[in-house]
């Protein structure tokens, strides 16, 4: 006999196992990061709106997919706040 509901059952839960084991897992932490890093205020939640905006003051540079200090002093400016 065959049952659709069940089959439906099985391949969902192999769906999201074989999901989870291919990089899924990842995903999901980074999102969680995310969410902790969002609620303790240490960054805003639109991170790119973020990084474009200080592109486009002249504090950052874009270089292909990401960016980096327009200055090196301002990097290592940055890297001793928290010490």
């Amino acid at each position: 006999i065959f049952f659709p509901s069940y089959s439906i059952q099985i391949g969902l839960t192999c769906g999201i196992f074989t999901g989870i084991h291919s990089g899924g897992e990842a995903l999901i932490n980074y999102g969680i990061i995310r969410l902790i890093i969002f609620y303790n205020k240490d960054m805003s939640w639109n991170y790119a709106r973020f990084l474009d905006y200080c592109a486009s003051v002249g504090i950052m540079r874009k270089v292909g997919g990401g960016y980096i200090f327009a200055h090196r002093y301002l990097l290592e400016y940055f890297a001793e706040l928290d010490q």
